[in-house]
């Protein structure tokens, strides 16, 4: 069934339709955590951004989990001064 649902959640991504991600949940029942499957083309979320926001989405997560709300600590850059600490852009 995962097998299905990854390969008809891939399938499904047509950029030139505007569709760049596709969420399924995977519910195991009241007794088991469920289960997402994000598929996110890659002009949405690149390689190196993953390794940016998935511990973001695994705190989410188990804040949700446990039943509180999530809280994502705000990032110590600004999108400028991010910019500004690139090579080559002084």
């Amino acid at each position: 069934m995962i097998a299905e649902e990854t390969e008809g959640s891939r399938n499904a991504i047509v950029p030139e339709n505007a569709v760049m991600l596709q969420a399924v949940w995977f519910d195991a029942g009241p007794d088991f955590p469920g289960r997402l499957l994000l598929t996110i083309h890659h002009l949405v979320v690149d390689g190196v951004s993953w390794r940016i926001l998935l511990p973001d989405l695994a705190s989410a997560w188990a804040a949700i989990a446990a039943g509180k709300p999530p809280v994502i600590e705000p990032s110590p850059f600004s999108f400028r001064g991010w910019a500004e600490r690139l090579p080559g852009k002084r």
